[in-house]
């Protein structure tokens, strides 16, 4: 049997696919990326941090609409066990400590919206050897030479009908 292919989520997907409230057209690719983990073609990974920021975007947002409670943000981690969170460690401390002198070194202008736990994000990926990286976050392609793993939009790869989930 062969093993699912290692994907890497930023919480910006996370957070979309809980509330169903990302950028509309990449909602389908995000529900059959899931419906490809659950059929076992995928092992998602993501930083330890996705749960708190998820947490504290959820609090952001909250003046402007409903938002998943605790326990829906808990009962997604449970009912997924091929998510798996990455702890962070001294490596990725300094896999992402490279990542920034890097783009330093080398001038690279990047969004102000990338900030430190995007960088222990992209770092965690590598360290988990995925195969691509997806993010809903603009401003990591800069990235992406030093990364050497395809950074990605849900909406990026081609969409299998067959295993969106059926509309209630």
């Amino acid at each position: 049997m062969n093993e699912p292919k290692k994907i890497y989520w930023d919480s910006s997907i996370i957070l979309s696919h809980l509330n169903r409230d990302g950028k509309a057209e990449q909602l389908p690719y995000i529900a059959a990326m899931v419906s490809e983990m659950d059929a076992g073609q995928w092992t998602v990974f993501t930083s330890v941090f996705s749960s708190p920021e998820v947490a504290f975007i959820e609090a952001d947002l909250a003046n402007n609409r409903e938002f998943a409670s605790e326990v829906d943000i808990d009962k997604m981690w449970a009912q997924y066990p091929k998510m798996r969170p990455i702890l962070f460690s001294e490596d990725i401390a300094k896999v992402a400590r490279g990542i920034k002198r890097w783009q330093m070194k080398n001038h690279i202008t990047i969004s102000k919206d990338v900030n430190m736990v995007d960088i222990i994000h992209l770092a965690s990926a590598m360290d988990a050897k995925v195969a691509e990286i997806y993010s809903g976050e603009g401003g990591w392609s800069a990235f992406q030479r030093y990364v050497k793993i395809p950074i990605l939009k849900p909406d990026a790869r081609p969409l299998q009908r067959s295993l969106l989930p059926e509309e209630p």
